[in-house]
């Protein structure tokens, strides 16, 4: 079963899509039309009986996994995503959402 839990995310005018399978049955990166698209082992399954934290950090780590396949094969600078990848884990997986107050008038 093919499941893709993380959707399209927007890097350097890609989408990647990282398919959570069973089993990897094609271990490349294929890219088409834009979109950049890698397996990663998951049990789907396992992910419906965890805390909403668990959720969080697996589903980090299977953008993660994937990423690490994706980011070498197209090139992208890594350290970009490390640091990405450390303020997730410093926010301990919360979204933080910050607006400027602006001047801005319609």
């Amino acid at each position: 079963m093919k499941v893709a839990i993380l959707a399209a995310f927007l890097f350097y005018r890609y989408k990647v899509l990282i398919c959570c399978v069973s089993e990897v049955t094609d271990p490349r990166v294929i890219t088409y039309g834009g979109v950049c698209e890698t397996q990663i082992q998951f049990h789907v399954d396992s992910f419906f009986s965890m805390s909403d934290q668990q959720k969080k950090e697996v589903t980090f780590d299977l953008l993660r996994k994937g990423l690490d396949k994706v980011i070498p094969e197209k090139g992208w600078d890594s350290d970009s995503f490390e640091q990405a990848f450390s303020k997730v884990i410093e926010a301990r997986y919360e979204k933080r959402v910050v607006l400027e107050k602006t001047n801005f008038k319609s």
